[in-house]
């Protein structure tokens, strides 16, 4: 059988886990609906031997995390980061047993390719499934800056890059590294000179045929229109559980910074930031994303931000870094990697 594999990309809050989920209950794909970065992981670590690469892999992937018991399930780091659902029975020492004792088969010439393979068929079998010739697998934000060299290394494997206003983003992200107190991964997102938003940019404006565009927005106010083009690039039937986040077939409430459930696909998360950011980090922010906003945003007569907005956006970090870093007894080295990061904006 000839495999199709698909990759879903895109900044961290994009709505790449909810693109995941939609596609997890249709009949013909095959996935695992979490991110588990497997070119990435996989790229890092080509030179091992397919014990040694399946092992490192199998210590690190979130479906461990799967049959870990609900007091892990139910903290609220990882419910922003891996979403809040009905979790179905899964076993994970039998899928571990399964990719690590059965033979590689090689139906591809790529060593990669066939790993991918082996991983979402055992995956499969694990739950008494057959493996579908679509597979779908999620590298979210963890290629985009290295997009262009890893397609080079697999053309055949197409991507769906899903985007966002960067603005509301950076809102989600603020909200979440209150509970996550991971200021550090904020600050490089809008501060680096190589930020995400930037790579995905670069690949809107060339409009790649092997790529297929999701705008968030477009995505939860109009999400029959998306899916049923979705469907189409994925050569596949259109479908009603295309419409219906699942997580293993479970339902899927999704994995918003508010910590609520959320009943299917809602729009209640576009514009945030007009109610969260001030006018100093809008103006910082707009600059900066310029481009994007511009284009799909209709955003007009953007100006440079000034040294006020700048400053400003430095304490507004620093304040929100202290208050909910300093009763933490690594305080002293968060602040110095804190510091370091802010001052590369």
């Amino acid at each position: 059988m000839r495999f199709e594999i698909y990759n879903i990309i895109g900044e961290v809050k994009s709505g790449t886990t909810l693109v995941g989920t939609l596609l997890d209950s249709h009949s013909d794909i095959s996935t695992i609906p979490i991110e588990l970065k497997l070119i990435s992981h996989f790229t890092k670590k080509k030179n091992l031997n397919d014990k040694n690469l399946l092992k490192y892999y199998l210590n690190r992937t979130r479906l461990k995390h799967l049959e870990v018991n609900e007091k892990i399930r139910n903290k609220r780091e990882f419910k922003v980061i891996n979403g809040i659902f009905e979790m179905k029975e899964f076993n994970f020492e039998k899928f571990q047993e399964l990719v690590l004792n059965e033979k590689i088969v090689k139906y591809s010439k790529k060593r990669i390719i066939n790993i991918i393979i082996h991983i979402h068929k055992h995956f499969e079998l694990s739950q008494n499934k057959k493996l579908k010739k679509n597979i779908i697998i999620q590298d979210g934000n963890h290629i985009l800056q290295n997009f262009n060299s890893i397609q080079k290394k697999f053309p055949e494997i197409k991507n769906i890059l899903v985007f966002r206003n960067p603005l509301d983003i950076y809102t989600s992200l603020k909200k979440i590294s209150r509970i996550t107190k991971n200021f550090y991964f904020t600050i490089n997102s809008f501060g680096n000179k190589k930020a995400n938003i930037l790579k995905v940019t670069e690949l809107i404006m060339k409009d790649r045929k092997d790529i297929f565009y999701i705008k968030y927005e477009d995505l939860v106010e109009s999400p029959k229109k998306i899916m049923f083009n979705l469907s189409k690039f994925l050569s596949i039937k259109f479908s009603r559980s295309l419409l219906k986040p699942t997580f293993m077939n479970s339902d899927w409430y999704g994995n918003s910074s508010s910590e609520k459930k959320i009943y299917g696909i809602k729009n209640t998360r576009i514009d945030l930031y007009k109610k969260k950011l001030n006018i100093n980090e809008i103006r910082y922010l707009s600059y900066k994303f310029k481009k994007l906003l511009e284009t799909k945003y209709n955003f007009k007569k953007i100006k440079k931000y000034n040294l006020i907005d700048v400053l400003f956006i430095y304490l507004d970090n620093f304040s929100l870094f202290s208050k909910n870093c300093n009763k933490d007894y690594k305080y002293p080295i968060r602040l110095v990697k804190f510091l370091y990061k802010l001052f590369r904006l």
